[in-house]
């Protein structure tokens, strides 16, 4: 004789809640390979970095063994870090139309570039830049 058994499973309502962090953007102009010493990018540029380091600097007390792998001074756009990317790059362009002579003197003598972070959270990330912002940069050359 077989037994007809019909496994019950119990009626389970998971009320998942989603937390959507928001996206992060960074954007900042960066200088490279001026040695061991940000003060000379400093004299060029006129102005003093948001962050600099030296190849070999330790940054992290969680790896105290974690080492800088290159020098970098940067001046960064100075927004929050939950602004969009159009308004951080918009504003560093704007700090560095200020400083157009001291970039292109600093580009004759040092390696540079203009560096943008991001880390989306979203499921569909972009960004549009606008035509204004595209000019910005034709001052900077």
């Amino acid at each position: 004789m077989t037994a007809n058994t019909t496994a019950i499973r119990p009626q389970v309502s998971l009320n998942v809640i989603f937390i959507m962090e928001k996206n992060e953007t960074q954007a900042y102009f960066g200088v490279f390979k001026f040695g061991d010493d940000p003060s000379v990018v400093s004299k060029i540029m006129g102005v003093k970095p948001t962050k600099a380091w030296i190849k070999g600097d330790h940054y992290s007390k969680k790896h105290p063994s974690a080492t800088r792998t290159h020098s970098r001074w940067m001046l960064e756009s100075g927004c929050g870090k939950h602004e969009s990317v159009e308004t951080h790059i918009d504003a560093l362009l704007k700090m560095l139309e200020n400083l157009t002579e001291q970039v292109k003197k600093n580009n004759k003598y040092l390696f540079a570039r203009i560096g943008v972070a991001q880390y989306f959270y979203e499921v569909n990330p972009q960004f549009i830049l606008k035509p204004k912002i595209g000019g910005h940069h034709t001052h900077l050359n």
